[in-house]
């Protein structure tokens, strides 16, 4: 077993190599999200909320059912009862009740509920509802995981190209520093530019340093979502504009406010939750309403001077609370207030998502304007270092030319690497805020 597994790993570490490294393991988002969602505590946490509301509302349909209860009683007395007889003209009697000074009575009783003026199917209706705003909630979490997720994905990709920025930086300077140290022998330029170009070179492997620190900083984060060790190594499928579906020009921004309304889930869930204080307000109130109970029972008498000691008995019981100095009615009214507090909070996170929604959507506008510019001033930036480096080495421009262009090239392909990115996020941050992460 051992020589077959070895085996395996030989030829997938020969297909790996054959196909290229970044193509093996690579994790895409929809992986990462799959990964997350499975281990993620939060997510766990809501279940558990889902599946405690949904006991609660089996407990809440229960109370239709039939009940069954016993009861037993033994007990013993100082001495056994009895009973005086006194008839005319007849001598004082006694009689015992027990037969001697110890008893036991058992008692099994049956009951239903037969009418409840809507007590139980109110009750029913709020622990329903509340299923269902536990339901939203743990689908709220879901979204959260996964904008949580896709932001440290991003976060990775943008620090790997950051790097990849800095990289070049260093390679594109190294290259210079060996063309400035060659004229200088050739007696064509001043120490002074050596030195110039040193320096930049030493500030550039530093800032690279600096970058490839961000971006084993930005794994461990990525992996600490995904619940793995935070060494793990991260292999991650790249993001261009292309993952986005255009989802901001699909839709005019009416559009995608209406369907944020509509979508989201603490809307759904503050709704579900207003109705659940409202039915169970109505079954506070049912209460005091007459309510008709059925039952039967069956009592045992041991050690009792009877006929019969098995008795049977069934009835009707009707109950009717007309005055308990206010306690129901005052219980109701705090339902009702609660349901108040929450269609003011439903009204309150209709306007924040509103306002999430239009930054968002105006993001995806400035970042999508952001990519053209940049990309051009990436192409002139980088003409302008060659046109700025032949110059050079013709004698024509000097050494501060040849780093600032070199510096411009860097600062414009950050800046394009940050347009990039930021356009992801921005359609991924608009999906959320619509509810359709």
């Amino acid at each position: 077993m051992k020589k077959n597994g070895a085996c395996s790993k030989t030829i997938r570490a020969i297909f790996c190599f054959l196909i290229g490294a970044s193509t093996c393991f690579a994790e895409s988002l929809e992986d990462a999200w799959r990964i997350s969602l499975d281990h993620d505590y939060r997510l766990k946490a809501a279940r558990e909320s889902v599946a405690a509301a949904e006991e609660s509302l089996s407990a809440a349909k229960s109370v239709r059912m039939p009940s069954l209860k016993g009861q037993a009683t033994y007990a013993r007395v100082n001495e056994t009862p009895e009973i005086e007889i006194s008839l005319p003209h007849f001598p004082l009697l006694t009689s015992p009740l027990l037969k001697d000074d110890t008893f036991l009575i058992s008692e099994l009783t049956v009951s239903i509920p037969i009418f409840t003026s809507g007590r139980i199917s109110h009750s029913i209706d709020s622990a329903a509802f509340t299923v269902k705003a536990n339901q939203e909630d743990a689908f709220k979490t879901v979204q959260d995981i996964k904008l949580q997720v896709a932001e440290a994905y991003v976060s990775v990709l943008r620090a790997i190209k950051l790097l990849e920025v800095a990289q070049s930086n260093v390679k594109s300077l190294t290259a210079h520093e060996t063309d400035t140290a060659r004229m200088f022998q050739e007696g064509l330029v001043s120490k002074n530019d050596v030195l110039a170009v040193s320096v930049a070179l030493v500030d550039a492997r530093q800032t690279a340093l600096q970058v490839e620190n961000k971006v084993d900083m930005a794994k461990a984060a990525y992996n600490r979502l995904l619940r793995r060790p935070l060494s793990d190594a991260v292999t991650l499928n790249d993001l261009d504009t292309a993952f986005t579906t255009d989802i901001a020009s699909c839709q005019n921004y009416d559009a995608l406010v209406g369907s944020a309304l509509e979508n989201r889930s603490e809307i759904k869930g503050l709704a579900n939750l207003a109705n659940a204080y409202h039915a169970n307000a109505k079954s506070i109130k049912a209460t005091a309403l007459p309510q008709i109970l059925a039952s039967g029972s069956f009592y045992h008498y041991d050690q009792m001077i009877l006929a019969d000691n098995n008795i049977w008995e069934a009835g009707l019981s009707l109950r009717w609370d007309i005055f308990d100095g206010g306690v129901i009615r005052h219980k109701a009214r705090a339902e009702e207030r609660k349901q108040l507090t929450i269609e003011n909070q439903k009204k309150e996170a209709a306007s924040l998502i509103e306002l999430q929604v239009r930054q968002a959507w105006l993001d995806t506008q400035e970042t999508a304007k952001r990519i053209g510019v940049s990309e051009q001033a990436l192409n002139q930036a980088e003409e302008n270092l060659k046109v700025t480096k032949n110059r050079y080495t013709q004698e024509l421009g000097n050494n501060t030319e040849v780093l600032d262009a070199e510096t411009l090239r860097i600062k414009s392909r950050t800046n394009y690497t940050h347009a990039v990115y930021d356009a992801i996020l921005a359609d991924i941050r608009l999906r959320r805020a619509v509810g359709n992460l």
